[in-house]
Protein backbone atom coordinates (compact mmCIF):
# COMPACT_ATOMS: atom_id res chain seq x y z
CA UNK A 1 0.00 0.00 0.00
CA UNK A 2 2.87 2.71 0.39
CA UNK A 3 3.15 2.82 -2.91
CA UNK A 4 0.16 4.62 -3.60
CA UNK A 5 1.55 7.30 -1.60
CA UNK A 6 4.43 7.60 -3.22
CA UNK A 7 4.54 9.97 -6.18
CA UNK A 8 8.19 9.67 -7.28
CA UNK A 9 8.09 6.22 -8.48
CA UNK A 10 6.21 4.71 -10.75
CA UNK A 11 5.13 1.96 -9.04
CA UNK A 12 1.69 0.39 -8.80
CA UNK A 13 -0.59 -0.61 -5.51
CA UNK A 14 -2.76 -4.32 -6.35
CA UNK A 15 -4.79 -6.14 -3.72
CA UNK A 16 -5.12 -9.58 -3.24
CA UNK A 17 -8.34 -10.97 -5.24
CA UNK A 18 -10.27 -10.58 -2.31
CA UNK A 19 -14.36 -9.79 -3.16
CA UNK A 20 -14.02 -7.70 0.22
CA UNK A 21 -11.03 -5.96 -0.48
CA UNK A 22 -10.26 -2.78 0.91
CA UNK A 23 -7.49 -0.04 1.42
CA UNK A 24 -7.38 1.61 4.96
CA UNK A 25 -5.42 4.87 5.47
CA UNK A 26 -4.21 5.78 9.24
CA UNK A 27 -3.75 9.68 9.52
CA UNK A 28 -2.48 8.99 12.99
CA UNK A 29 -2.17 11.96 15.18
CA UNK A 30 -3.69 14.00 12.33
CA UNK A 31 -7.26 13.64 11.05
CA UNK A 32 -8.77 15.07 7.89
CA UNK A 33 -11.81 16.63 6.78
CA UNK A 34 -12.20 15.04 3.12
CA UNK A 35 -13.54 17.16 0.33
CA UNK A 36 -11.48 15.29 -3.17
CA UNK A 37 -9.65 12.61 -3.96
CA UNK A 38 -7.41 11.81 -6.95
CA UNK A 39 -6.82 8.25 -8.50
CA UNK A 40 -3.93 7.25 -11.16
CA UNK A 41 -4.97 3.99 -13.20
CA UNK A 42 -2.41 0.84 -13.52
CA UNK A 43 -0.75 1.01 -17.16
CA UNK A 44 -3.51 -1.78 -18.66
CA UNK A 45 -4.86 0.14 -22.43
CA UNK A 46 -8.34 -1.67 -21.89
CA UNK A 47 -8.46 -0.45 -18.58
CA UNK A 48 -7.99 -4.23 -17.28
CA UNK A 49 -8.78 -4.47 -13.18
CA UNK A 50 -8.39 -0.31 -12.35
CA UNK A 51 -11.56 0.41 -9.91
CA UNK A 52 -14.95 0.20 -11.54
CA UNK A 53 -17.14 0.79 -8.59
CA UNK A 54 -16.39 1.26 -5.24
CA UNK A 55 -17.15 3.49 -1.99
CA UNK A 56 -15.37 6.10 0.19
CA UNK A 57 -15.56 5.93 3.76
CA UNK A 58 -14.70 7.76 6.62
CA UNK A 59 -14.21 7.06 10.76
CA UNK A 60 -12.49 8.04 14.15
CA UNK A 61 -12.38 4.50 15.71
CA UNK A 62 -11.72 2.38 12.48
CA UNK A 63 -15.24 0.38 13.73
CA UNK A 64 -18.22 2.42 13.08
CA UNK A 65 -17.95 3.52 9.18
CA UNK A 66 -19.42 6.34 7.08
CA UNK A 67 -19.85 6.44 3.62
CA UNK A 68 -19.00 10.13 1.89
CA UNK A 69 -18.51 8.83 -1.75
CA UNK A 70 -20.02 6.55 -3.80
CA UNK A 71 -19.03 5.45 -7.79
CA UNK A 72 -20.60 2.83 -9.59
CA UNK A 73 -19.50 1.41 -13.14
CA UNK A 74 -17.52 4.76 -13.23
CA UNK A 75 -15.50 4.66 -16.46
CA UNK A 76 -13.24 7.70 -15.36
CA UNK A 77 -10.01 5.21 -14.93
CA UNK A 78 -10.92 2.82 -17.58
CA UNK A 79 -7.74 3.12 -19.67
CA UNK A 80 -3.77 3.35 -19.23
CA UNK A 81 -2.71 5.83 -16.52
CA UNK A 82 -5.54 8.05 -16.29
CA UNK A 83 -5.44 10.34 -13.37
CA UNK A 84 -8.82 11.92 -12.34
CA UNK A 85 -9.86 13.62 -9.42
CA UNK A 86 -13.56 12.65 -7.37
CA UNK A 87 -15.45 15.24 -5.70
CA UNK A 88 -17.12 13.55 -2.54
CA UNK A 89 -20.35 13.56 -3.01
CA UNK A 90 -21.42 13.70 0.55
CA UNK A 91 -18.79 15.15 2.27
CA UNK A 92 -18.80 15.95 6.28
CA UNK A 93 -18.49 18.49 8.50
CA UNK A 94 -16.18 16.83 10.96
CA UNK A 95 -12.38 15.60 10.64
CA UNK A 96 -11.75 11.72 10.62
CA UNK A 97 -8.60 10.06 11.45
CA UNK A 98 -9.31 6.82 9.14
CA UNK A 99 -10.24 7.29 5.21
CA UNK A 100 -10.96 3.75 3.45
CA UNK A 101 -11.57 3.10 0.09
CA UNK A 102 -13.34 0.02 -0.94
CA UNK A 103 -14.75 -1.67 -3.59
CA UNK A 104 -18.08 -3.05 -4.75
CA UNK A 105 -17.75 -5.09 -7.62
CA UNK A 106 -14.93 -6.51 -10.35
CA UNK A 107 -12.57 -3.96 -11.66
CA UNK A 108 -12.81 -3.50 -15.61
CA UNK A 109 -12.31 -6.13 -17.87
CA UNK A 110 -11.82 -9.01 -15.96
CA UNK A 111 -13.27 -11.65 -13.60
CA UNK A 112 -11.46 -10.63 -10.71
CA UNK A 113 -11.93 -8.61 -7.38
CA UNK A 114 -8.14 -7.05 -7.36
CA UNK A 115 -8.04 -3.39 -6.66
CA UNK A 116 -5.04 -2.21 -8.99
CA UNK A 117 -3.93 1.83 -9.49
CA UNK A 118 -0.70 3.66 -9.09
CA UNK A 119 -1.43 6.19 -6.45
CA UNK A 120 -4.15 8.10 -4.48
CA UNK A 121 -4.14 11.38 -2.95
CA UNK A 122 -6.72 12.65 -0.87
CA UNK A 123 -7.40 16.83 -0.70
CA UNK A 124 -8.99 19.08 2.11
CA UNK A 125 -8.56 20.17 5.37
CA UNK A 126 -5.98 18.55 7.55
CA UNK A 127 -5.75 18.77 11.23
CA UNK A 128 -3.39 17.75 13.78
CA UNK A 129 -4.64 16.54 17.38
CA UNK A 130 -4.33 18.94 20.51
CA UNK A 131 -1.19 17.75 22.78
Amino acid sequence: PKNLVDYHKDVFYHSKNDEIGFICFDFKEKSIKLTSYTIKSNNNPNGFCNPKSWVVEVSNDNKKWEEIDRRENDSSLKGSKIIFTFKVKKPKENFYRFIRLRQISKGWNTSDYYIWFYSIEFNGELKYASK
